[in-house]
């Protein structure tokens, strides 16, 4: 729960408590606490924002506002009788019962907030739309549409950068529709999400603390979006990053174009054991999203020419659209904050689930990386790895993602399949990842985790983690140490005095360096 949420809580209860109670069940105590329910509620609105997991503590409230009610309106005062000992005990139960629902409710459906960054910059974030007029949209009625893809930065900017706190999803009730849909749960569980807030500063200058800052793409999960990991992608800038989130139209939750156009989740993979089916999504799509991706950033930074200078990445900087720059590809408003700014010598990519499947596919095909790191992601896709990715690499997986149970029978037979045909398919992957170790890179295994840990989704409520035994922020924290040593050593050149690339177990993760 938020502050202003506790003192809220904490003093309704109160108020509760007390009008329960005979001896302060009287119209100067009613009066008190009436004001103090009000201000404390008009408070918490005005700081906050009103969400409707609190109606029941805003309801406290009346109960003030009906014993005063009754005291005015009470032609005498009357004696009253103490009342039974088992109405007593009812009345308790039942404030008891209310009260913990009043409580219980904000607390598993809370308003999130993220770990406090830990690096010498803040962060300023900003979004584009880019187009590729080489290839058409994916699942587009227009044959003639382009590919178009939102392209999220978060960068270093200075300590004094003003400017509002981001919100963690640009258009939440779209998304709350959309992901409650895919999910099949009522939207209305998603609807504080609006409320969530980032460390970012929107559309802040870059930092003028250096010419330029080695990049760092970030690539999703299937049905997540750019902002899917933002506890690392805020984290990564706020060490000198620039973090470049790719928000692959399609394989999202929903994309909103900044023209308004909503385009959905397409389930183009995974509605049965395929793993080709994955390995076409791999390589017709998102490994083409990534390259296009590098591709502008080259071209971004090229355009510096020497006025890439401090004053460079100016906050009136505005949100791309397709028709916004040359042949539509929408760069030009990005240039004006990054161009010369950007380190295209170091350029590295983290992955999560299908976005790992794309990092190792970009790793193992384009030279302009120079490490990668794949999150808990099958290694989809056309190309494959018998001596190891060539280059710095480190798988993160979780313990439970490629067990034999982590798929129940109920499962299977959704997408009738059998648990022969499941071990097939997950035996040929860990086939495929069996030397992700060689050439002296990393695997890293996270006990205590699942899929969904490389994500920000367990701090959308306690129950997703608590029923499992997940601990969520201890397994982020893990991750973020994990990438920033990892890109510390391979992108910025640092030397890295930390336990973190040296092979060994802890209590909570296990750590492989290959020969």
């Amino acid at each position: 729960m938020r502050s202003m949420e506790i003192v809220l809580a904490a003093l309704n209860l109160a108020v509760l408590v007390l009008m329960l109670r005979r001896k302060t069940r009287t119209k100067g105590w009613a009066a008190a606490g009436l004001a103090g329910s009000a201000a404390a509620l008009l408070t918490q609105v005005w700081l906050e924002g009103a969400r409707w997991e609190l109606i029941p503590l805003y309801a406290i409230l009346l109960l003030p506002a009906a014993v005063m009610l009754r005291r005015i309106f009470a032609r005498e005062e009357r004696e009253v009788k103490k009342p039974r000992l088992s109405r007593r005990l009812l009345a308790g139960t039942a404030a008891l019962l209310y009260g913990t629902a009043a409580i219980l409710l904000p607390v598993v459906l809370p308003v999130f907030a993220f770990e406090p960054l830990k690096g010498p910059y803040r962060v300023g974030t900003v979004t584009y739309a880019w187009t590729d007029q080489t290839r058409p949209q994916v699942h587009a009625q227009n044959p003639a549409k382009r590919r178009e893809l939102l392209v999220q930065f978060w960068y270093p900017t200075d300590e004094d950068a003003a400017g509002a706190a981001a919100p963690y999803l640009s258009d939440p009730r779209v998304f709350a529709e959309a992901f409650a849909g895919n999910e099949g749960v009522p939207p209305l569980l998603f609807d504080s999400m609006r409320l969530v807030r980032t460390h970012s500063r929107a559309a802040a200058p870059l930092s003028a603390a250096k010419r330029e800052y080695p990049v760092v793409i970030y690539s999703h999960g299937n049905r997540g979006w750019s902002g899917q990991s933002t506890f690392l992608t805020e984290q990564l800038a706020s060490e000198g990053y620039i973090v470049v989130g790719i928000e692959h139209a399609g394989g999202t939750n929903t994309t909103v174009f900044p023209d308004g156009e909503v385009m959905p989740f397409y389930a183009d993979a995974g509605q049965e054991l395929d793993n080709g089916a994955f390995d076409r999504l791999a390589d017709d799509v998102w490994v083409p999203d990534v390259k296009f991706v590098l591709d502008r950033l080259e071209e971004i930074a090229d355009r510096g020419g020497g006025r890439g200078g401090p004053e460079s990445g100016g906050s009136d900087a505005q949100s791309g659209s397709p028709g916004s720059a040359e042949a539509g590809s929408g760069i030009s408003e990005a240039a004006e904050r990054f161009a010369g700014r950007i380190d295209t010598e170091r350029m590295g990519i983290v992955g999560y689930s299908m976005g790992g499947a794309a990092a190792v596919q970009t790793l193992l095909s384009d030279d302009r990386l120079k490490a990668g790191i794949d999150m808990d992601g099958g290694f989809y896709g056309s190309l494959r790895a018998p001596n190891g990715i060539g280059r710095p690499f480190m798988l993160i997986s979780a313990d439970s993602t490629f067990r034999p149970d982590s798929m129940s029978d109920e499962a299977l037979a959704q997408i009738g399949a059998s648990r022969s045909e499941y071990d097939e398919t997950v035996g040929e992957l860990l086939e495929r990842q069996a030397h992700a170790a060689d050439g002296g890179n990393y695997v890293l295994t996270l006990a205590h985790t699942d899929h969904t840990s490389f994500s920000d989704a367990p701090l959308y409520s306690p129950l997703l983690s608590a029923a499992s035994g997940l601990d969520p922020r201890g397994a982020h924290a893990v991750i973020r140490t994990y990438t920033e040593a990892f890109f510390g050593k391979y992108l910025k050149g640092e030397r890295v005095d930390l336990s973190a690339l040296e092979a060994g177990t802890e209590n909570d993760h296990t750590l492989i360096k290959g020969q």
